[in-house]
């Protein structure tokens, strides 16, 4: 995924430099994962978060929460670490409470249409077979007919 994600924001960037492309992240641990892919990939990008002056409007690579990228608007969006159990979290979550999991899974689907409507041009989702070979199962509720899935589709969705 790493360098499935590195590879398309230098792709954006080579096709328009006054593009903005934020990454979103769930949260602080997923943000400095990436953050090191970008590093290790000499991309320059800026943190964006409430507390932290930045120049939103100029052009390149945002790091944001999808809490952090409310209100704010991107030429493209990349939604990495779209796996089962990292998106939304489900590690304090009591697997045999039904309500609690729906309750996640809500949480998740708001936090996708957030960073879904955060572009005004491009969105991409990234879903590799996570620790347990399992892709996000708020990934199910969207039209198929509105993604372009590269890899194998049903394996994607299979179980989802």
């Amino acid at each position: 995924e790493e360098l499935d994600v590195v590879s398309l924001i230098k792709l954006l960037l080579t096709k328009n430099q006054e593009a903005r492309v934020a990454v979103l992240c769930y949260g602080i641990s997923e943000m400095k994962q990436i953050a090191k892919w970008l590093r290790n990939s000499d991309i320059s990008y800026q943190k964006i978060n409430r507390n932290f002056d930045y120049e939103l409007l100029l052009p390149g690579v945002k790091l944001v929460t999808y809490h952090s990228a409310k209100g704010l608007e991107f030429n493209n969006v990349i939604m990495p670490l779209l796996d089962k159990d990292l998106f939304p979290h489900m590690e304090n979550i009591d697997m045999k409470d039904k309500n609690a999991i729906e309750d996640s899974l809500n949480i998740g689907r708001s936090l996708m249409y957030v960073g879904m409507t955060r572009a005004t041009d491009s969105v991409y989702m990234f879903a590799c077979r996570g620790e347990d070979g399992m892709p996000s199962p708020v990934l199910k509720d969207f039209d198929r007919c509105y993604m372009r899935v590269i890899g194998n589709e049903e394996d994607l969705f299979s179980e989802v």
